[in-house]
């Protein structure tokens, strides 16, 4: 008989076994934790939550769901259990407890419990708590059996996921540094995720895919803390390059739904009410470093693509640009990040208006580490090429009417001052694309000197592509000489091969 157990306990309302309808589908699904109950094959349990049916203590509904009552029934029973498998052999060493809301909290209140039982005392105590909400002061309230808002000594390990879009008023959540202390050497670690309260306990990850990163996070806490399971709950647990597509698509459905990435409160509704524990101000309760990074969802994101994306972290980091081949085998190997690159403005096309400046960081930075600058992709050969010849067509032309020699040796272009000079007229605003050059040279001699070949590339086309547009359109000009040797410079610039 394995020496290790677990216990699920649900939140408040849910019952074992009840399925839930999907609002958009209307299919209908597990609960998280009924599916990963089943896959496990050691000593466990399943314990419906406060208010539901499964009991507990069989108070009512209504009880449950205002005041938590039952949770101490479920605590009770649990101990009592587990007494009596400390009976059998091999003792008992280390006991899982897998909570969701006040099912996490109960976890907490179990643990204090088993520190105060004679027979549970040696036992060791691993928490995998999911947004665990108490409620208020009084839910838990207990003059002997420990305070929810402390991790007992026994408990060596406290993994939280923290909601950061659960704004419902008197819907706290328990976290360290703010309403949740440990009382011994409790290694305690928390994923904010975006969502609502009941997000992470789905089974529909299609819907929901911080269920799918939950579902990971869990399986990986019963496997690491030795939880006996079947085979099959290795499903559960993602690769690297998984999990950090997974955190791609929540963060593109957030955007595509149009969620906002500010942590939800309730001060408007309960910022009078008393005790505070009940003002539900999740940016303030969860603590989240990246909330407003246009990227990165939280840490674990930030870590995962830091690491198993290199080929464009090494190339950003060390050129500032990526080759379009490197920049197509990412999109090949991680196409939700690199449609999550485009959708914030990260990955820059040929045709992107805008231009690099020294504001354009902290994309892709990690805390403590170098800042990576944004995605400038190099255009792929064919785009240059395709430039370069229509360049080549509309400077023929214009040869052929007027021969204008080229000003410049080969691979030189108009520094800002020379081009000013060379397009100067006695009347007539600098507009069109004559205005739009003048603003880009200075970029364009900017990332040559820096040697970002992506930027001037991608700058120099964009020249082209004016200087190409004035000539075909405006053969009248009185700037046309100057546009005709500045289309011969960009032309002899770029690389066509």
């Amino acid at each position: 008989m394995d020496n290790v157990v677990t216990l699920f306990f649900m939140g408040t309302g849910h019952e074992v076994g009840k399925q839930f309808t999907n609002d958009d589908t209307g299919e209908s699904h597990h609960h998280l934790f009924t599916l990963m109950h089943h896959q496990l094959t050691d000593y466990r349990q399943l314990k419906g939550g406060p208010g539901s049916k499964d009991k507990p203590g069989g108070y009512g509904k209504a009880r449950g769901i205002g005041f938590g009552t039952g949770w101490k029934n479920n605590v009770t029973e649990s101990i009592e259990w587990l007494e009596q498998r400390q009976q059998l052999p091999p003792p008992l060493r280390s006991v899982n407890l897998v909570g969701h809301s006040r099912g996490a909290v109960t976890c907490i209140m179990l643990a204090h419990a088993m520190a105060a039982t004679a027979a549970l005392q040696a036992v060791r105590v691993n928490i995998f708590a999911i947004d665990p909400v108490p409620g208020g002061y009084t839910d838990f309230f207990t003059l002997s059996d420990g305070s929810p808002f402390q991790i007992p000594s026994n408990v060596d390990e406290y993994t939280s996921i923290l909601m950061e879009n659960a704004g419902d008023p008197f819907f706290a959540c328990l976290s360290e540094g703010r309403n949740l202390r440990k009382l011994g050497r409790t290694n305690i670690t928390q994923y904010p995720l975006p969502g609502k309260h009941g997000d992470a306990t789905k089974s529909d990850f299609a819907a929901y895919p911080t269920a799918r990163i939950s579902a990971h996070l869990l399986a990986s806490f019963l496997i690491d803390n030795s939880s006996s399971a079947e085979i099959a709950i290795l499903d559960w647990i993602r690769e690297d390059r998984e999990l950090v597509e997974d955190y791609a698509t929540l963060a593109l459905q957030r955007m595509t739904k149009k969620q906002a990435k500010k942590a939800a409160t309730s001060w408007g509704i309960s910022r009078w009410v008393f005790p505070p524990l009940w003002l539900n101000d999740r940016s303030r309760l969860v603590k989240n470093d990246y909330r407003s990074h246009p990227f990165y969802v939280n840490a674990h994101h930030a870590g995962l693509f830091n690491g198993g994306c290199g080929l464009v972290v090494e190339r950003i980091d060390k050129h500032g640009w990526i080759r379009r081949t490197d920049f197509t085998r990412f999109s090949n190997e991680f196409p939700r990040n690199y449609e999550l690159l485009v959708a914030i403005g990260a990955a820059r096309p040929l045709d992107d208006p805008a231009t690099m400046t020294s504001d354009d960081r902290l994309w892709l930075g990690l805390q403590n580490a170098p800042l990576i600058y944004t995605l400038e992709v190099r255009p792929a050969n064919e785009q240059i090429r395709a430039v370069s010849d229509r360049l080549a067509t509309e400077i023929a032309k214009a040869v052929r009417g007027e021969n204008v020699a080229n000003s410049k040796a080969k691979g030189q272009v108009f520094t800002l001052g020379e081009w000013e000079q060379a397009t100067k007229v006695f009347f007539g605003s600098r507009g069109d694309q004559v205005a739009t050059i003048d603003r880009l040279l200075p970029f364009y001699h900017a990332y040559r000197r820096a040697g970002n070949e992506a930027s001037w590339i991608r700058i120099a086309c964009w020249i082209g592509e004016l200087a190409e547009e004035h000539l075909r359109t405006k053969q009248t000009s009185d700037r046309r000489k100057g546009m005709v040797q500045l289309s011969k410079q960009i032309y002899n610039a770029l690389p066509t091969a």
